[in-house]
């Protein structure tokens, strides 16, 4: 057998056991809250590879949440633009390599019209708040 189809082979091998091992992250829980200034309606519009969330109107202090399970095998960053009067903003509300250690399986984060905050779980120590630049 060549070389080529060994390696195939092994490599085939073990991308169906680790599927039927199941050794894909445990699922996320991603929640975002609208802290729009004057009672402003946030849009929201979440998609990861081809999964597409739905668009998703969230009144002032208001939230919309999703349950996100990323795998070894396919994209695990979800995407959302953010809408409101005037403003459409793209944030990666959810990175597995990013939030693993940021927020593990529970990301809560604000969304206002100068950037998303993250909330962190206090066994992560640290400032229990973290804000990013929008994209």
């Amino acid at each position: 057998m060549s070389p080529f189809i060994r390696l195939a082979s092994l490599l085939l091998t073990l991308l169906i056991t680790c599927e039927a091992i199941n050794v894909n992250p445990p699922t996320a829980f991603v929640k975002i809250t609208n802290h729009l200034s004057h009672g402003m309606v946030l849009t929201i519009h979440c998609h990861s590879g081809n999964l597409d969330l739905g668009v998703h109107a969230v009144p002032h202090n208001a939230a919309y949440s999703f349950y996100y399970e990323p795998s070894l095998l396919s994209a695990t960053i979800v995407t959302c633009n953010f809408q409101w009067p005037g403003q459409s903003k793209y944030y990666d509300i959810y990175s597995y390599y990013r939030d693993q250690t940021k927020c593990g399986e529970d990301c809560e984060w604000e969304v206002s019209e100068e950037c998303p905050c993250r909330w962190f779980p206090s066994q992560f120590g640290g400032s229990p708040y973290e804000c990013e630049s929008w994209k």
